[in-house]
């Protein structure tokens, strides 16, 4: 168990980041216009120049900022792992460093911590693109944009062990509500015992949805708040920008930022190539594995995992279909099931895809829920908070509603 001190922070937020010094600096600088000291900001830079270094200067006069280069060449999670040992926070939270915090966030932290509350977990109806972004579909039609969809405030308190089968069930695809480290917070206490078990804290091939399987194990009560705390940032050289752009494939032996260790323990049950579905799928077998939740894996649905590499990367068929069957008989499902599965979801595939463009046009067209001509993500979260208090909303006014039915309960 940790001690916590008067003068340890309430949240640490942690960037680990690579030669995107640009995308960095105006993250850092968003966070440090947050009136809090109890905030404590860890930037882990591996990048292969001084650029960051350089650029971060000014700003490590304020104390909230721990800042470390390490040139030595680091894959994603060594260089997410390196980064936790820096942060001293009661909750810990990790950003790419293209995204944006709501500065409400400190209530919600604060006010989680007083309940004893494991985790907090936020949807993400505020997006914010960066201008150099260019969509596949859309071209520079959503750059430098901020866009808003539609959020109720609510508070709930969703199972962990049920996220994580409903997870599984998605074929890692969906989120759910599970506690997570990415655009959610989770105390440090629990992180370490992720690391106790697994030897990381990150047992995965990317952090993102292995951190949130591996802390779900160890979150006895978590809470999801349908507000925009995290602003998901996309830049043209980042993972979600290299999606947009139809960018983020290829073969998993080309990926450096990918860890040796889990390529080399890629499963039967993913096509063995580097994509979105491919390495969010492939984070939950490894993740659930390294917790030792066996019974969690037989659940896991393949043939949704296969669909989805079908219907958005035909061009590798040749290691998805092969795959399909094989993948099929490891968690039990008959041969017939598999392949009606894989149909139905391929079909689903498809047209959720067809709405989402649908919507996606509808919304340039009519320029609804946009705001425009953002050069950087601390103009997007200025625009975000800018627009939360013009509509009259207060998360605390929220939290408190949540505490009182609760108690009242």
């Amino acid at each position: 168990m940790r001690t916590v001190s008067q003068s340890t922070p309430l949240l640490s937020v942690v960037i680990p980041t690579r030669n995107r010094a640009e995308c960095a600096v105006s993250a850092v600088r968003s966070l440090l216009s947050i009136p809090s000291e109890r905030l404590q900001i860890v930037v882990h830079d591996n990048s292969d120049n001084q650029r960051l270094h350089d650029s971060i200067q000014p700003l490590l006069h304020d104390a909230r900022v721990v800042y470390r280069l390490v040139q030595e060449r680091l894959d994603m999670i060594c260089n997410f792992e390196r980064a936790t040992r820096f942060a001293t926070g009661r909750f810990v939270t990790y950003l790419g460093d293209d995204d944006g915090i709501n500065p409400e966030i400190m209530e919600a932290i604060a006010w989680a911590d007083a309940l004893g509350i494991d985790a907090v977990t936020a949807t993400t109806p505020a997006r914010y693109r960066w201008p150099d972004l260019q969509y596949h579909y859309y071209k520079n039609q959503l750059s430098g944009t901020l866009t808003l969809s539609a959020f109720t405030g609510q508070v709930s308190y969703p199972s962990p062990e049920e996220e994580m089968f409903k997870c599984a069930r998605s074929g890692g695809l969906s989120y759910g509500s599970l506690p997570k480290v990415y655009y959610g917070a989770v105390r440090r206490d629990r992180l370490d015992c992720v690391k106790q078990r697994t030897g990381k804290y990150f047992p995965g091939p990317s952090p993102d949805l292995a951190g949130a399987v591996a802390v779900a194990e160890f979150v006895e009560r978590p809470v999801a708040i349908d507000y925009p705390l995290f602003v998901p940032g996309c830049s043209a050289r980042s993972g979600a920008g290299m999606g947009a752009a139809k960018r983020h494939i290829g073969r998993l032996e080309d990926q450096p930022f990918l860890p040796a260790d889990s390529v080399a323990a890629w499963s039967d049950l993913v096509p063995r190539f580097w994509s979105g579905p491919t390495i969010w799928a492939e984070d939950v077998v490894q993740a659930l594995t390294a917790v030792g939740r066996s019974d969690i894996l037989r659940e896991f649905n393949a043939p949704k995992v296969h669909a989805r590499c079908m219907a958005l990367h035909p061009q590798w068929w040749r290691l998805t279909l092969p795959n399909l069957l094989p993948a099929c008989r490891e968690t039990g499902i008959g041969p017939l099931r598999g392949l009606g599965s894989f149909a139905y979801h391929y079909g689903e595939t498809w047209l959720a895809r067809v709405r989402a463009l649908v919507l996606n046009v509808c919304r340039i067209t009519s320029d609804s829920g946009i705001i425009r001509d953002l050069a950087t993500i601390e103009e997007g979260v200025e625009a975000l908070t800018g627009h939360l208090q013009e509509s009259g909303w207060c998360l605390k006014d929220h939290l408190k509603t949540s505490s009182e039915s609760r108690h009242a309960a």
